[in-house]
């Protein structure tokens, strides 16, 4: 069965908007460093073309990490997703799985945000550890709509797999992200240096409504000094990890 949220306290697609730079981490959810702040931290890449993005994709490994203080501090977790973002502010659309210490702890998810004032979380199934998965989101030429796949398939469920707003009528543009992000500094994003997150196949979908590949021109930020990223094939083959269990650099 689906769950619902509405709720976060900070805009992910703003923060990736106003803080990216241009461009010229299986284990235990077990872990001793403390949360510190509430702030997502990211470890992927983007792109932002000259037009407005109307899908994003890639095939993600399901890895795990280490999530701060235990498990035992505030709500917390780790992610991996794809996103379309409004290219001029907040709001953002996304799908991809999350490892979590509320709730049932591993979940696909999608979520959506039009702007200020709120978000649509809905969380199902049970993701495994070392597997991977395609993972969409894509606006439809016939309502307009962001509608989420996982391998394809909508999800389960009465509440419709996709966003409530046509975002080319609430954004004035639209750009491409895909990433692992942690609720708070102190936690893993997933993958290990011997056991990297894999993001391969990546596409957006661009103005001609073709998926095709893409060069990535935008970094998310924050990051930090102990989650890496290394290109593995040119714009279409990623991988992300981090890289000191401590938290060292």
């Amino acid at each position: 069965m689906a769950e619902t949220h509405r709720r976060r306290d900070v805009g992910v697609a703003a923060v990736l908007l106003l803080l990216y730079l241009n461009l010229s981490s299986q284990g235990s959810a077990e872990g001793a460093v403390t949360c510190g702040i509430q702030d997502p931290t990211f470890s992927g890449r983007g792109y932002n073309p000259t037009y407005n993005v109307r899908g994003v994709e890639a095939e993600i490994d399901v890895r795990s990490g280490v999530l701060c203080q235990s498990g035992n501090g505030p709500d917390t977790f780790f992610t991996s997703w794809v996103m379309i973002a409004n290219g001029g502010g907040s709001g953002y659309a996304q799908v991809g799985h999350m490892f979590k210490n509320f709730g049932t702890n591993h979940r696909f998810f999608y979520e959506y945000d039009v702007g200020p004032g709120g978000f649509t979380r809905v969380f199902w199934g049970s993701p495994v550890f070392g597997n991977h998965h395609n993972f969409r989101a894509s606006r439809s030429t016939s309502d307009g709509h962001v509608h989420f796949t996982v391998e394809g398939n909508n999800p389960p469920g009465s509440v419709p797999g996709e966003t409530n707003f046509d975002p080319f009528q609430e954004w004035p543009s639209t750009i491409a992200w895909w990433s692992s992000e942690t609720a708070h500094i102190g936690s893993d994003v997933p993958g290990t240096p011997s056991n990297k997150t894999n993001y391969e196949f990546v596409h957006h979908k661009n103005n001609n409504e073709v998926w095709t590949l893409q060069n990535w021109n935008l970094v998310p930020q924050p990051g930090a000094c102990y989650f890496s990223v290394a290109e593995v094939t040119s714009d279409s083959h990623f991988r992300s990890w981090t890289n000191s269990p401590t938290h060292s650099c």
